[in-house]
């Protein structure tokens, strides 16, 4: 920060000196650049190596008027650079020096002089110092012998030089080439010597060896390396599996006390060998040492590194060293901060009228204090003539009554034992009225409530008074502050601040003044600031920032993280949204700390912050130590890091040398305990590995411990899982849970099977040896069927049978079927629907031939016996059974038979019965599409169980508010009768008039005589009152019958777009084939159906159906629709617009047809017998009624019913033709009729009645069928 100071102030006297100069103003000299405290320089002997590589610079510029005049000093004596003229010279118009070709007698301390008539400036002094580097002395290569495993340390002394050299240790291969050593092993101390942690044997060189270079610190344009010792190692092997552990070894550790200046860079060394290799811990005065941008370790730990020392620094650290062999070694290391003097205040250099007084301060800090020297003119202060009014007093250096003669050049020089701090300052006498060096800027702005200053800069001797004013008013008191400068600091800017402001600056030569304007804004604002937030690591999150500005303003939003501005290029997980938002992807844990929003303008700024936790899984644990018992291992670990998130326990984990699984020892252990005792098994190698977990997850396992070995034993169990069944009805199958390596104890292992009859007295114990310790089980043939047998199974190793006693069960041999069926299988009556109550004889145990497990009721549908139903009840039960597995309104048949473990025995009689009809399951393919702001648009299909006739279909809507709900609205809606589940007819409801943007509930129910089937229901939402082009609808057009004889109807069914956007409404336009202008039904705003009346009989009509939502319409595709021609055979066709051409031709074919047909027609009535009429048939059986609805009764009076088109003439715009289906309740089959009735989706009667085909009747042509 003083540096940075120092500048600005360098900069500032730098601008004064330009203006004194375009003013002519006389100025002593100034140093601006002058050279280092220390510079080294290169004197090569190499031919190769350039003039322009070696030479160098002592540089030295000032500023003055008149201009200075420079000369050099060399150990305190002039230096003349003239006489060096070859290759030293001085750089035009300045004092730098130049050296074209150094020699070593060029050493020495020089300093700069820059002096005019006014006085004379100082540079601080430069030691310029030769750098070099001596060789090494000759070694010859050395082999030593050292022990796998051992910790070894190889001595090495460099070579001396200025500055003191790098020393680092290469490996030189056979053919030449060089590379460096980068093991956590291998470590160089500050002395030069290479020590290894444990010697392995990656660490020989068949065709290499180590070497110890030097190189110098000094950057220069080449690189020298110096060889010395060479050596190679001379391994001796232990031929272990394992490394031996070898407790910790000091092989270099820092003295007890450093110390170290201020700003330097400190080095802290901890090296100790081992084996595992020792893990080095840090604590300064008790604590331990985190990591930041100034502290590293490096070496695997073993060397702290602080960098820019500063007195915080000082104390005492200590480094641990622990491996897990043997005892923590503890190295403690004092280190003592000093600093080279450096400067807390300094003068700068001023200038002043005659008559004024002038006071320079000079104070400078170091360890140890110190000694402060004033000079004047280069001169010691003592030396110079005395001056009554030039006083020193402590620190500070003051001159009164200031005169023409005090001009000059002043020093402040501070020293200690490490060095110098240096200061040049003068102090010019001038006569001047004012002048502005710095106007105020023509407009300034500033916002409300922030801080604003109006710049005056002025110059004049003596020094000028400045004021300030707006409105003719002078701007002093609160709010308001005049600095030394002479600018105007305008604290909490008000809106009434704006306007024009005046500087004034007047001495007693003249007055001037200057004007400049201040605008206010409007303050930026953050009014939605990103909230602190928790994030587990892999998520994303982002980070909301909102804010206000003047509108006359640019305003930005800039993201930080850590005080540090986000660069979204490099960071690319970083993403600033749109809004202004930050989006963090896939947070890190790195990605935890402080993110600043920063709205900001030209002119002012607002910040809010937010600290994000990003939580990960936490670090692997570190075990440290495992102490293995016989049959017991103590495993101690410490935490590595929690991931920001509490550690709530550990799992520890073993493996053994059965098996490279992992499982787990104890999963549970608490959070606070860093310890833990686990069971071992005889005969095993264990290792270890712990795990820690948070409420983020589990970390990755630590490193696997050392191994623990355990001795022989017997088993400590026998097999679980002993169980005897038979697999045939002649043998017995003994099974168990083989025993795993891990429980087997010892070598030599094996099974003793023992079995015996339960059911014969005194019977004695058979044996079978099994050594196959996968094996798990043992067959047992030529057995009675299902007798009882006592079982046991034996674990043996080597050292002898299993300490417990083995279990004994009772096993079974095989079962077979059983012999009997249940007899006087009866029905005792129906209880529901799907339930019925039977009864049955029991069959005798003696039958059963093996586990008795109960009787099996089995049912099916009368005609299909691949779609079974079945029920097991126990065995005790057989009288007033009442089962619920039946299908509803169809005949059911059913039959039991015992069962045992693996065998049915034969049925009993059938039973069949009529199942009463029963309420529907829910409707099928239910499904709600919006029509707008609204409507709902509602299809659905017949129960996949309808149980019955279904009748009709009830549908009730409410909205929905929360959690409460409205009250309900019903619609019903008829069952058609041609309708059955097979046939995939849809139904369909619109409701309308219904509340924009509203949710609602809609529930369906089927319904059959019984009563009300299983809902369903759905919520589903009308949409926003935002009207959309609806999609391009279809439609299904059907004539119809009209009473009157000479007129037919059309009914108009809407099919909406339901995948897209259906509309909310539609009408239908439509016109007779050859009339100019179309017709149009009214907008139907309730329903999808549309009927049109009076239309002409045999006429074709252009129909098009126009779905509308709001103000926008989309038509349909143009459909042709030729009304059927009357009694007898009114036929609907529906095709596509055609050219008139294409129509006339079809008219003329369908004439054709029609008159084809009325032929086939009379010849089928004369073979056949004709038709009859149903509702004269009714009538003579007294059925004579009038329907309330004839479009959904069985039978209506023969009218003019309308067929429904064969297969092999044109189908309506359904496309669909329905084959008759058979039922099994009344129907025309009783009046001698072969075929049902149909009836169309408006309930007309669209089927028709032909005489019941006689066996072996021939149809007389094949086109009688059309009849």
């Amino acid at each position: 920060m003083l540096v940075i100071c120092f500048n600005l102030i360098l900069i500032f006297l730098c601008l004064n000196a330009r203006q004194l100069s375009a003013l002519n103003i006389k100025e002593p000299p100034s140093i601006r650049k002058g050279p280092k405290h220390e510079q080294l320089y290169q004197v090569s002997q190499l031919s190769q190596v350039s003039d322009e590589d070696k030479s160098f610079t002592l540089e030295c510029e000032a500023s003055g008027n008149p201009e200075p005049d420079f000369r050099w000093t060399k150990n305190g004596l002039p230096f003349d650079p003239t006489l060096f003229k070859n290759r030293i010279h001085h750089q035009a118009k300045n004092g730098t020096l130049v050296f074209t070709k150094p020699e070593p007698i060029d050493e020495g301390i020089y300093q700069c002089f820059a002096e005019n008539a006014l006085g004379t400036s100082v540079s601080n002094s430069v030691f310029l110092r030769r750098a070099e580097l001596n060789s090494f002395s000759d070694e010859a290569l050395a082999e030593i012998p050292v022990t796998e495993g051992d910790p070894l340390s190889i001595e090495c002394t460099p070579p001396s030089g200025c500055p003191k050299p790098t020393v680092l240790w290469i490996v030189i291969s056979g053919s030449g080439a060089l590379r460096s050593i980068n093991s956590s092993r291998l470590t160089v101390d500050p002395e030069g010597s290479l020590h290894f942690s444990n010697v392995t044997q990656d660490d020989v060189l068949p065709d290499g060896m180590y070497a110890c270079s030097a190189t110098p610190s000094l950057l220069s344009v080449r690189t020298e390396y110096k060889i010395g010792k060479k050596v190679t190692l001379d391994l001796k092997l232990l031929h272990s599996d394992q490394p031996i552990p070898h407790q910790p070894v000091r092989q270099y550790t820092s003295p007890s006390t450093v110390t170290v200046l201020r700003g330097e860079k400190l080095e802290l060394h901890c090296i100790y060998g081992g084996t595992p290799l020792p893990a080095v811990k840090w604590k300064k005065d008790g604590n331990d040492i985190l990591t930041d941008r100034r502290t590293n370790l490096i070496n695997a730990g073993k060397t702290l590194q602080i960098f820019r020392v500063a007195f915080e620094d000082e104390g005492g650290y200590e480094c641990i060293v622990d491996n897990g062999v043997g005892r923590k070694i503890r190295h403690s290391i004092s280190v003592i901060v000093q600093a080279a003097p450096y400067w807390v205040r300094w003068p700068n250099s001023t200038h002043k009228a005659e008559g004024e007084s002038v006071e320079f301060e000079c104070i400078a800090e170091g360890v140890p204090s110190p000694n402060l020297q004033w000079l004047m003119n280069g001169q010691p202060i003592e030396q110079v003539p005395p001056n009554y009014r030039r006083v020193i007093r402590d620190n500070k250096l003051s001159i009164t009554d200031l005169r023409k003669e005090d001009t000059a050049v002043y020093q402040c020089n501070a020293t200690n034992n490490h060095g110098y701090a240096f200061k040049d300052f003068f102090i010019n006498i001038l006569l001047l009225p004012p002048s502005f060096i710095q106007t105020p800027q023509s407009v300034t702005r500033a916002a409300v409530d922030s801080t604003v200053i109006l710049t005056c800069r002025v110059f004049g001797a003596p020094k000028p008074e400045i004021k300030w004013y707006k409105d003719g008013i002078e701007l002093k008191g609160t709010g308001f502050n005049v600095g030394e400068d002479g600018d105007l600091t305008i604290s909490k800017v008000a809106e009434s601040d704006e306007g024009d402001y005046i500087c004034s600056a007047s001495n007693k030569l003249d007055k001037i003044e200057a004007k400049g304007k201040l605008e206010v804004k409007k303050k930026t604002r953050i009014i939605k600031p990103p909230k602190d937030k928790e994030i587990a690591a892999g998520r994303s999150t982002f980070l909301e920032c909102m804010a206000e500005a003047d509108k006359t303003l640019t305003l930005n939003i800039e993201w930080s993280f850590n005080g540090v501005r986000i660069d979204y290029e490099e960071y690319r997980r970083f993403i600033k949204n749109a809004d202004n938002s930050l989006a963090i992807s896939k947070a890190e844990e790195d990605d935890s700390g402080i993110y600043t929003c920063t709205a900001r303008t030209d002119i002012d700024s607002d910040t809010a912050n937010a600290t994000v936790i990003v939580q990960d899984v936490p670090k692997p644990p570190r075990i440290v130590n495992v102490e293995c018992d016989n049959l017991t291992a103590l495993i101690e670990w410490i935490p590595s890091g929690d991931g920001r998130s509490p550690i709530t326990g550990y799992t520890i984990q073993y493996n053994t040398s059965f098996t490279s699984d992992w499982y787990d020892a104890f999963a549970n252990v608490p959070a606070v305990d860093s310890k833990f005792k686990v069971s071992l098994s005889p005969w095993a190698n264990y290792t270890f590995r712990v795990i820690a977990t948070n409420k983020i997850g589990s970390s990755l396992p630590s490193q696997v411990s050392d191994k623990c070995t355990t001795g022989e034993d017997v088993p400590h169990k026998n097999p679980d899982g002993v169980v005897g069944r038979g697999t045939t009805p002649h043998n017995m199958v003994i099974s168990w849970k083989p025993m795993p390596k891990i429980e087997q104890n010892a070598p030599g292992f094996y099974y003793k099977v023992f079995w015996k009859r339960e059911d014969i007295p005194n019977a004695q114990f058979n044996m079978t040896e099994i050594l196959d310790w996968k094996k798990d089980e043992l067959e047992i043939d030529n057995q009675p069927t299902f007798k009882p047998y006592r079982i046991k199974v034996e674990a043996h190793n080597r050292k002898g049978p299993a300490h417990t006693v083995a279990t004994e069960v009772i096993g079974y041999s095989g079962e077979d079927k059983p012999l009997e069926a249940p007899q006087d299988f009866r029905l005792e009556g129906i209880k529901s629907a799907k339930a019925a109550e039977f009864s049955w004889n029991p069959v005798s145990p003696e039958s059963i031939r093996g586990h008795f497990r109960g009787y099996k009721l089995e049912s099916w549908v009368f005609g299909n016996e691949k779609d079974k139903r079945d029920i097991v009840v126990p065995s005790n039960v057989t009288r007033n059974v009442v089962v619920e597995i039946f299908k509803p309104a169809v005949r059911n048949v059913v039959h039991v038979f015992a069962i045992n473990d693996q065998y049915e025995g034969p049925p009993s009689e059938k039973v069949a019965f009529d199942a009463q009809e029963g309420t529907p399951g829910p409707v099928s393919d239910f499904n709600i599409v919006a029509m707008g702001s609204k409507a709902l648009y509602l299809t659905w299909e017949e129960p996949e169980e309808p149980n019955g006739n279904i009748t009709f279909y009830r549908i009730a809507y409410q909205q929905v508010n929360g959690t409460q709900l409205s009250e309900k609205i019903v619609k019903e809606v008829k069952h058609s009768s041609s309708s059955s589940k097979n046939s995939g007819e849809k139904y369909s409801l619109k409701l309308s008039q219904l509340q924009p943007a509203t949710a609602y509930r809609i529930t369906i129910t089927a319904w059959t005589s019984k009563g009300e089937g299983e809902p369903d229901f759905r919520e589903a939402s009308t949409l926003d009152p935002i009207p959309v082009i609806p999609d391009i609808p279809n439609f299904e057009a059907t004539a119809l019958l009209d009473p009157d004889d000479s007129k037919s109807q059309m009914r108009v069914k809407w099919l909406p777009a339901l995948d897209g956007k259906p509309g909310s409404s539609f009408y239908v336009q439509y016109k007779k084939k050859g009339d100019e202008q179309f017709k149009s039904t009214p907008k139907n705003e309730e329903s999808d159906v549309i009927t049109i009346y009076d239309l002409e009989r045999g006429a074709t009509y252009d129909v098009i159906v126009v779905a509308v939502d709001e103000t926008f319409e989309t038509k349909s595709k143009p459909q042709e629709v030729t009304m059927g021609p009357g009694k007898p055979f009114p036929v609907v066709v529906t095709k596509p617009v055609v050219g008139k051409i294409d129509w006339l031709i079809g008219m003329i074919c369908a004439i054709a047809l029609v008159i084809i047909l009325a032929i086939i027609v009379c010849l089928v009535k004369r073979n056949r017998g004709g038709k009859y009429s149903v509702h004269e048939k009714e009538a003579a059986l007294g059925k004579d009624f009038e329907p309330e609805d004839a479009g959904f009764n069985e039978y209506s009076k023969p009218t003019e019913p309308l067929t429904r088109a064969p297969v092999d003439s044109r189908t309506s715009l359904t496309g669909s033709y329905k084959h008759p289906e058979e039922n099994d309740v009344d129907s025309m089959t009783d009046y001698g009729e072969d075929d049902s009735s149909k009836f169309g989706e408006d309930g007309s009667f669209i089927g028709q009645y032909g005489k019941k085909k006689q066996s072996g009747q021939q149809s007389p042509t094949g086109v009688a069928t059309f009849v």
